[in-house]
């Protein structure tokens, strides 16, 4: 049994070697015990965030009352380098993700509810850096951006074996930028195309859902399958931007940002009392959801000013992520990107011309689970 033990995780590696890749924006497991063991959950239902991974779970867990309290602290390695910057500039950035979820199992078995709050998903960067002409000097380029789920969830199991569930609730998404940008000229005068300092904030709300299921193959193992919507959002706030002069321009900002489906696959299977072997494979839609960002900017100081409609290129590939392991209460997780070369920008102004971006996020994760 051992033998055979070795040689799945030997494949499964062969299998990560080639094809794993980081989750986009998104944390590699949200739950300390999830984290623990590389990130997997679907097959699972022995933590809060199974309402989260997979909300079929919940009728699997044990007792009738399951309590889970945590942060995750995620910390968000980068590295830029272009043709105007000395060097490589580095952004490292620490941001703690508190989480909270309760479940109650009826007592036959057959049905179950709960309550989550998640913050699955952000990014974070800070640098000072030269920007290219006209901008003269030293400039910010920073960016924060997250997605935090509230999740009322339901599962039901028809019998022994399959258990389905799902939720629908709200995401709640926040959004910050400042940095150089340039904009097509919403003026008759030339020229074509205006340099500003944009200073840019917003946060919206959108509906949500998710559905999921378990079947207990034998005793031993354990599948799971589950969906999660893409969030669409139109977030509100403020702008400002500061044109060649200087003159200080303020906005009603509205961004659209899309945030990803996901559709995946998990195991679990009980080796020996001592050994649970857990894979999870698990497909990000980026490239409708990260395709572009559109901004609107309604001026408020001028009023007169024209409004200015943006789509910012993100032109994101999807992603497809593998993950193993075994769990812990206490966890840590290293996610390295691959680098992004980009030789032409598709943003006005070329600032960001032959330029190269790296990724790496560490996650050290601390929770408490309580089972009554």
């Amino acid at each position: 049994m051992i033998r055979s033990f070795l040689i799945i995780t030997f494949l499964s590696l062969l299998v990560v070697s080639q094809y794993a890749q980081a989750d986009g924006l998104f944390l590699n497991g949200i739950s300390p015990r999830s984290i623990g063991r590389g990130g997997t959950n679907i097959g699972h239902s022995d933590n809060g965030a199974i309402i989260f991974d997979n909300p079929a779970a919940m009728t699997n867990i044990e007792g009738t009352w399951l309590a889970e309290v945590g942060v995750d602290v995620l910390i968000s390695d980068f590295e830029y380098q272009d043709a105007n910057t000395a060097g490589t500039q580095k952004s490292s950035i620490g941001t703690p993700l508190p989480q909270i979820a309760i479940i109650k199992k009826s007592q036959d078995g057959h049905w179950a509810y709960g309550f989550g709050v998640f913050t699955p998903a952000g990014f974070s960067e800070s640098y000072r850096m030269t920007a290219g002409p006209p901008f003269a000097g030293e400039q910010n380029y920073d960016s924060f951006g997250s997605l935090t789920k509230i999740l009322p969830s339901l599962a039901w199991a028809p019998n022994d074996r399959l258990s389905i569930g799902g939720t629908l609730g709200v995401a709640v998404s926040h959004v910050e930028f400042e940095t150089p940008y340039f904009i097509a000229n919403p003026l008759p005068s030339p020229p074509p195309v205006v340099p500003l300092l944009l200073d840019l904030q917003g946060t919206g709300a959108a509906l949500i859902w998710s559905t999921g299921l378990q079947y207990k193959l034998n005793e031993g193992t354990t599948l799971g399958l589950t969906y999660q919507s893409e969030s669409s959002f139109k977030l509100d706030g403020p702008a400002n931007a500061t044109l060649p002069g200087p003159a200080l321009l303020r906005f009603d900002a509205d961004t659209r940002i899309k945030w990803p489906q996901s559709l995946g696959f998990g195991m679990k299977h009980q080796v020996n009392p001592k050994n649970t072997f857990s894979a999870d494979v698990i497909w990000f839609d980026w490239s409708s959801a990260f395709d572009s960002i559109g901004i609107s900017l309604n001026a408020t100081a001028p009023p007169s000013f024209p409004d200015i409609n943006e789509s910012v290129p993100l032109d994101w590939k999807d992603t497809v992520s593998v993950r193993l392991g075994y769990e812990i209460d206490l966890a840590y997780a290293l996610t390295v990107g691959k680098d992004v070369h980009v030789g032409t920008s598709d943003i006005l102004g070329g600032d960001f011309n032959d330029s190269r971006h790296g990724a790496a996020f560490h996650a050290i994760s601390i929770g408490a689970i309580k089972k009554f």
